[in-house]
């Protein structure tokens, strides 16, 4: 755990070792547990510092909200002490949004910027009634069981999503809404052209609201020269779903 200024405690692990670091930022109501087997994986060949995001895992929030680039400037803070000289940032759904919103900031040592099933610059697609399904869902187990098996494809073990229901479940109320009715619909597509690293985007084949097509069209305009990358056999939650796919593609473009 590490003091930040920005209306934010943030809690991060660190493991392994390298020349390289891989900074990971996590979805929608996870934690830095989310890349655990991920981070398994790559933890011989590279330093790896898992963040909670504010308000999510063990990071406190104290703001009433937090935008998506208010919580960029909380992680940078965080990056910035670390000194790192080398290093790639990962970000998985609103954890790929607010990676891309640090990106664009340009820290000292940003090698390569990989987004998995990434929210996009612009508001992200979402009815009202998956809205409603998302806040109603708060702190209820079922409900939270419910969307989880909805995003993702693959069939996950009983001990898997009950890991992720409680990784939910300790979100804040002021995270998890400030998220849903603010952050997702922020639009920083204006920021992305000040960001000069290599990017990838990685989708799952069948992720039904952030699809292979939609993420393609909506990141191609501002990064021409991208790789896309497709992960056969998964929904939403990729870096759960296949975590030796997702190990592979980040240490292919490495």
């Amino acid at each position: 755990m590490l003091p930040e200024t920005n209306n934010a405690t943030l809690n991060f692990v660190e493991t392994g070792k390298g020349k390289i670091t891989l900074v990971f930022l996590h979805y929608f109501g996870g934690s830095y547990k989310t890349w655990a087997k991920v981070i398994k994986e790559l933890s011989n060949d590279y330093r790896c510092i898992a963040i909670d995001l504010p308000g999510f895992g063990d990071s406190q929030i104290t703001s009433a909200t937090l935008s998506v680039k208010e919580n960029a400037k909380i992680v940078a803070n965080l990056i910035r002490a670390f000194h790192l000289k080398k290093f790639v940032l990962i970000g998985h759904s609103m954890g790929g949004k607010i990676a891309a919103a640090l990106a664009s900031l340009r820290l000292f040592g940003l090698e390569k910027l990989i987004l998995i099933a990434p929210s996009p610059p612009t508001p992200e697609p979402m009815d009202e009634y998956m809205k409603k399904e998302l806040l109603i869902a708060y702190n209820k187990p079922g409900e939270l069981r419910m969307i989880i098996n909805k995003i993702t494809y693959k069939p996950l073990a009983d001990e898997e999503i009950n890991s992720l229901i409680k990784d939910n479940m300790r979100a804040s109320h002021t995270a998890w809404n400030g998220w849903i009715e603010e952050g997702s619909q922020e639009d920083i597509s204006m920021q992305m052209k000040k960001i000069s690293v290599p990017v990838l985007v990685i989708s799952g084949e069948y992720d039904k609201n952030l699809s292979s097509n939609f993420l393609h069209d909506k990141f191609v305009k501002y990064f021409p020269l991208a790789d896309f990358k497709e992960v056969k056999g998964t929904g939403h939650l990729i870096p759960v779903e296949d975590s030796l796919a997702v190990a592979k593609l980040i240490q292919d473009a490495i």
